[in-house]
């Protein structure tokens, strides 16, 4: 884990600053977007495991961007003044605006990959509870949030482990029933916030941060972030 202070922000600032660059990303285009890129690629290039996890990650929504791409270039117009014309010219303008969407999101996948394997449930967890707590003026609970979203997290790993071993398994018409009833309990137990269901031990518990100390990084990420949001 990567040392706190001047080289890695809160886990608030981290999730707050990768909300803004969401943002900041639906705003520019390729040269800003391969700026953006640049840190991400030197973060992945000396760490092939990183790599192949965030790999992955793009390879499952690869149907969502080829949508994205079908769509922006079927729907954007030919640009202004031009005359329209058949062939790959008219579709230019869609491919380059779909592209830009896909890099776009694929450095937003990137970086929120980053994000889930430098830092544990719990800090996650404390991040969005330190994001949350100035909606107790609203009357909104951020603890139970917290809670419920460690729950959820909690299961997660077992979700993916049943999808895997169902699909792997030779017998997995005739063991259907079975693990479809386990993974409905266990979505059930997370939903409601109802732990037991035997796995208090693989949970744990959830420690939410009552007192955040704030170092340079902390206002420096996301306020270099926010300038840039005003000013582009």
């Amino acid at each position: 884990m990567v040392e706190r202070g001047l080289t890695r922000p809160q886990p608030a600032a981290q999730i707050l600053s990768l909300a803004l660059l969401t943002i900041l990303l639906a705003r520019i285009h390729f040269i800003g977007l391969l700026i953006v890129a640049g840190p991400l690629i030197w973060m992945l290039a000396g760490n092939p495991r990183h790599l192949s996890v965030i790999f992955r990650l793009v390879v499952r929504l690869r149907w969502f961007f080829l949508s994205i791409l079908v769509l922006y270039t079927w729907f954007t117009p030919a640009l202004p003044g031009e005359p329209l014309q058949g062939g790959i010219s008219s579709l230019m303008p869609g491919l380059i605006a779909g592209s830009e969407r896909i890099l776009a999101l694929v450095i937003i996948v990137g970086y929120a990959g980053l994000l889930l394997l430098f830092s544990s449930r719990d800090e996650i967890i404390g991040g969005i509870y330190t994001l949350l707590t100035p909606m107790k003026w609203l009357g909104i609970e951020p603890e139970r949030l917290a809670v419920r979203l460690g729950l959820v997290l909690g299961y997660v790993p077992e979700f993916e482990a049943m999808q895997k071993q169902a699909a792997d398994d030779p017998n997995h018409q005739e063991n259907q029933p079975a693990w479809l009833d386990r993974l409905t309990r266990l979505y059930q137990a997370a939903e409601s916030g109802d732990v037991s269901t035997g796995r208090e031990q693989e949970t744990g518990s959830i420690n939410l941060p009552h007192k955040v100390s704030v170092g340079m990084m902390d206002i420096l990420l996301p306020g270099t972030l926010l300038v840039l949001l005003v000013y582009v």
